[in-house]
């Protein structure tokens, strides 16, 4: 019970939907893991599984309790989230023998042990350090992004920035008259729409009170699902973009964005993971 997400904080308890996400999207992560990697490790794998952005561990102690061969590093840049969660790891029973342990610091200057990189809900840059810091180290991984509306770097990836390039050309050649937009505009305007908490609904959207209302919320949702496709696969074209120019390949067809599924988080716009380096693969398998 003291692993259980929905102990963080009475907004997240048992019974509320957004408890209910954080299990769903616990209970998808601990798949991934046990199809994709543990399975295949062997009685006493010895490895050692990064939780970037861990917060006060909702991802890793549920996940430590539930694989105990394996060695649970926690890494956030708040330390009293850290104290947080080694606290609640002491009250389960989990830190004996250093099995969980606290790393405190940006995800990107974390140098010790790791054989794969989990990340559940890392706000905005946090996601693309944990998916750099699983590319360069080669292991597998699983990353949840959230808060995607924050991100003010522009576009990851070249295949991106030249698509956006285009059509700020093909906005200045239609009217000349109008001002010139740029790829970090247009990239911000993106990551908005793909983040629910950066995007305001038109007025009669909510609740389905008018057949007109339904059909704006309809194509909100549609849209929203678009942009959030293209801000995830710009990250993913992006760390393949980084391979090809150390390693001089590439196989954009090795790393997937899997959907959680549940009841609860059919209603969230937060159910796409970004899976690689071997991750996913047994799931879809």
């Amino acid at each position: 019970p003291g692993c259980d997400p929905c102990g963080v904080a009475s907004r997240m308890s048992t019974g509320t939907l957004r408890g209910q996400r954080k299990r769903e999207s616990v209970g998808a992560m601990a798949s991934l893991l046990e199809a994709s990697l543990l399975s295949h490790a062997g009685e006493d794998p010895r490895l050692t599984i990064l939780d970037a952005g861990c917060g006060t561990g909702s991802l890793l102690l549920p996940l430590a309790a539930l694989f105990p061969n394996a060695r649970f590093v926690g890494i956030d840049a708040k330390a009293g989230s850290l104290e947080r969660l080694m606290t609640r790891a002491a009250q389960a029973g989990l830190n004996s023998s250093s099995r969980v342990v606290a790393w405190h610091g940006k995800i990107e200057e974390y140098s010790g042990p790791c054989d794969c990189v989990l990340s559940l809900h890392a706000c905005g840059g946090a996601s693309d350090a944990a998916l750099r810091l699983a590319s360069d180290r080669g292991v597998p991984f699983a990353i949840s992004p959230c808060c995607i509306g924050k991100l003010r770097r522009g576009p990851a990836s070249e295949w991106l920035q030249e698509l956006l390039q285009e059509l700020c050309q093909a906005e200045a050649t239609d009217d000349p008259t109008r001002p010139k937009a740029s790829t970090g505009k247009l990239f911000a305007l993106l990551a908005a729409w793909a983040d629910s908490e950066h995007v305001t609904i038109p007025a009669g959207s909510r609740g389905g009170v008018t057949a007109e209302g339904d059909a704006a919320a309809a194509t909100a949702a549609h849209r929203r699902e678009r942009c959030k496709l293209l801000v995830e696969y710009d990250r993913l074209i992006a760390k393949e973009e980084r391979n090809q120019a150390s390693e001089g390949s590439a196989d954009r067809h090795a790393d997937r964005i899997l959907r959680i599924t549940g009841r609860a988080m059919e209603s969230s716009s937060q159910v796409e993971v970004l899976t690689g380096n071997g991750m996913g693969n047994a799931i879809l398998g």
